[in-house]
């Protein structure tokens, strides 16, 4: 039996889809991927599957980040980046937001 590469094809869709909705909102979008260096996993990024799905591209100055813990504020800027933005509130969209609110 093969396995799906996508276990959901129509998930860039729905990404971009979210990210124009963001942006119509002026709102910024933060780009999370997870790395392990070092490792030879597939999370290796030496590996060449670290990057962003075919078909997802961020604007520029849009801020990237690679996280290498559970969570996208342990050893990222990602708190700086949300700190230094004007605004009352953030969306935690994503596959494990849980993580990532819990430390807001």
């Amino acid at each position: 039996m093969a396995v799906l590469a996508v276990s959901n094809p129509g998930i860039v869709d729905q990404v971009n889809l979210l990210a124009e909705a963001s942006h119509a909102r002026g709102d910024l979008v933060v780009w999370v991927l997870h790395a392990d260096p070092g490792t030879g996993t597939v999370f290796d990024p030496a590996s060449g599957h670290v990057h962003l799905m075919d078909g997802l591209v961020p604007r520029a100055g849009e801020p990237v980040i690679f996280k290498t813990a559970h969570n996208a504020f342990t050893a990222t800027n990602l708190q700086q980046i949300l700190t230094s933005r004007p605004g009352p509130s953030t969306r935690w969209p994503g596959v494990s937001r849980p993580s990532a609110a819990s430390r807001t």
